[in-house]
């Protein structure tokens, strides 16, 4: 199958989803909150693909490199060769490494973590907006960019979410970004 066809697929089957998550919510605590179902299966599609990828994003080798390295020296001896990179997501590599997976869980993860709370940001605002729409923006404009700048695409989807707490002024939860 053509890469364009496929990834086209993807992108029709996740807004669609986004669609039905939408028209199946239900009002609940006098917020709107989207099918259960319809989203997962929405973010999931999106997660599978880039989490199981396999060499695809500029920077696959480099990362996949740097998770080596950790598994070898673990999360202070990766510091202590003179490595300057976020300690959060290089004890992800450590934590993953642990339990003795691969690079290829790693992806997994951080896909999963990159989708969930930009999922989590966009349905904070689905009764203002279509949330297939927003989904379908993401998707076209921002998804496969986060293929090749993995750490980034982390980073933004927690400010993301965190913006709620602005919005709410809950400053002790925006601090935690939690």
């Amino acid at each position: 199958m053509n890469s364009y066809v496929f990834y086209s697929l993807v992108i029709f089957f996740t807004t669609f989803f986004a669609f039905l998550a939408q028209k199946f919510g239900k009002k609940d605590n006098n917020r709107f909150k989207p099918n259960k179902l319809f989203y997962f299966l929405s973010m999931l599609i999106l997660v599978f693909v880039m989490g199981l990828r396999k060499e695809i994003g500029v920077d696959y080798g480099s990362y996949e490199r740097m998770f080596d390295s950790i598994k070898d020296l673990g999360f202070l001896g990766y510091y202590s060769q003179g490595n300057v990179i976020e300690p959060g997501y290089v004890f992800l590599n450590y934590l993953v490494s642990l339990f003795n997976l691969n690079y290829n869980f790693l992806l997994f993860v951080t896909s999963f973590i990159t989708i969930y709370f930009f999922y989590e940001a966009i349905s904070y605002e689905i009764q203002n907006m279509s949330f297939a729409l927003a989904v379908f923006i993401f998707s076209t404009t921002q998804y496969f960019y986060y293929f090749g700048i993995v750490r980034l695409g982390i980073a933004a989807s927690i400010i993301s979410f965190a913006l709620r707490f602005i919005k709410e002024g809950n400053k002790k939860n925006l601090l935690c970004g939690y």
